[in-house]
């Protein structure tokens, strides 16, 4: 897990310490053998929801979450925290999984998902957008997984405007998923 972390974020944190960026954003922390003083912001946190066509919506909603069991699923890789997360949950669930793809970019992934390939996770706050761009559903909630995201910066107490302001933002629209509800019914 450290390991991930500083391969994501190590360049960006190593701009940090060298004063060449203001602010990290991200959906890790530091990993603890950081080398040097980092302070991190937690921003908010949201939950996720398994999104597909028409066709694996009505396949697979019935039922959620046992239901799962061998749909083909689009997945982060599964180096990631969030993949990890996913796992756990899957495997809480005595799921047998049938991962189709493996991939780094949420776009890819969403590409892939939307043109049919299999299920795939969507953070709840994202939904509704993601709805509009393709026709996708919700399928179910991803109870128990959260998504976080966090602004790093040298300063305990952040003084630079504009990464107050970057800061505070996230904080007002409170990145918090809404409760769940009924799924869109339309597929």
């Amino acid at each position: 897990p450290a390991a991930d972390a500083q391969a994501r974020c190590g360049p960006l944190l190593q701009h940090l310490a060298t004063s060449r960026v203001h602010v990290v954003l991200a959906d890790t922390t530091p990993p603890p053998d950081f080398s040097h003083r980092v302070h991190v912001h937690p921003l908010g946190e949201t939950t996720l929801d398994f999104y597909g066509t028409r066709e694996l919506t009505r396949r697979y909603r019935k039922g959620f979450p046992a239901s799962l069991s061998e749909a083909p699923l689009v997945l982060p890789s599964s180096g990631s925290g969030l993949r990890r997360d996913l796992d756990r949950w899957l495997a809480s669930k005595q799921l047998r999984t049938n991962v189709v793809c493996e991939v780094n970019d949420a776009s890819l992934m969403r590409s892939l998902g939307v043109k049919g390939y299999g299920l795939f996770p969507v953070r709840t706050v994202l939904g509704q957008e993601v709805e509009e761009i393709g026709e996708v559903f919700a399928v179910g909630r991803i109870e128990g997984v959260l998504e976080r995201y966090y602004a790093i910066s040298t300063e305990r107490r952040v003084r630079h405007p504009l990464v107050a302001a970057v800061i505070q933002n996230a904080r007002d629209r409170a990145l918090r998923a809404p409760a769940p509800g009924n799924p869109r019914s339309s597929a």
